[in-house]
């Protein structure tokens, strides 16, 4: 969702809009490139949270869920040690204007 926002042509009150054809330059993890040990990772982690209700999106920052498969991802994509960075890029985000549907052109 982060990646998707920031890549976005015009962001209006809650929403980001992107192209079709920019979709498809998003940067994204290869997944095809994980062993099989990352693999039943991603499984055992989607079977634990697939069930898990989420929070309304502005409160990406405290939504226990979300805060769960962000750190599943990092822990699958063997970068654990980037759970500081990416929770300040939480907090700051949850802050923006646009994502709570505050701003005002």
């Amino acid at each position: 969702m982060f990646i998707h926002w920031t890549q976005g042509q015009v962001q209006q009150a809650g929403r980001s809009r992107i192209s079709l054809k920019a979709i498809g330059k998003i940067p994204t993890p290869d997944f095809n490139t994980l062993s099989k040990e990352s693999i039943q990772k991603a499984v055992d982690y989607f079977n634990d949270l697939q069930s898990q209700p989420l929070d309304e999106f502005v409160e990406v920052h405290c939504d226990k869920t979300r805060i769960a498969i962000d750190n599943a991802i990092l822990d699958i994509m063997g970068i654990p040690q980037a759970q500081p960075i990416l929770e300040r890029m939480r907090e700051i985000w949850s802050q923006e204007p646009t994502l709570r549907g505050t701003y005002r052109n």
